[in-house]
């Protein structure tokens, strides 16, 4: 199932981009860090069906989805909860350097615990994403309609791992 919310974000970046040096005007540094710590509270989502039970992950492992034309990839923020948005910033961008430079190792790649897959800068207003495996849940981010200065949030997730009540507060 998926759960969608509108984020408010007029005047969001007047505060966000003292943050970032070098993603200014993206959300992606700071859902990485919110939703890092919001995983602390949320166990569920940051958990994967096996089968037969629930396994949770000791560590919140952030992935973020990238495709800059060498093909998808999910790259991993390693202890992302331990990390300031600046220094998520920063590994977003050593990753992505990485990707693009064909230079990824295994551990850029694995022990993923949720993912956030960030379509904003596609022009696209709403979609579903996909949950990957080994996870429960994933976080969709759309495009900031400049109008409206909002944008939609969407989480797809494991109705054998958790349900809609818990995905929507931790929308909230």
């Amino acid at each position: 199932s998926t759960i969608n919310t509108i984020v408010e974000t007029q005047g969001i970046f007047v505060h966000l981009n003292q943050s970032l040096q070098y993603l200014k005007n993206s959300l992606l540094p700071v859902i990485v860090y919110e939703t890092a710590r919001l995983l602390q509270q949320y166990k569920e989502l940051n958990a994967y069906f096996t089968g037969d039970a629930v396994a949770y992950y000791k560590e919140v492992n952030i992935g973020f989805a990238i495709d800059i034309d060498k093909g998808l990839k999910v790259l991993r923020v390693k202890s992302a909860v331990s990390k300031t948005v600046k220094e998520v910033e920063d590994d977003i961008m050593a990753l992505s350097n990485r990707y693009l430079d064909d230079c990824l190792q295994i551990e850029d790649l694995t022990d993923i615990s949720f993912t956030i897959t960030d379509l904003s800068s596609e022009g696209v207003s709403f979609f579903r994403p996909l949950v990957n495996m080994m996870n429960s849940a994933i976080l969709g981010v759309s495009s900031i309609d400049e109008k409206l200065q909002r944008c939609v949030l969407s989480v797809t997730f494991d109705h054998r791992v958790t349900e809609g009540k818990l995905v929507a507060q931790f929308l909230t």
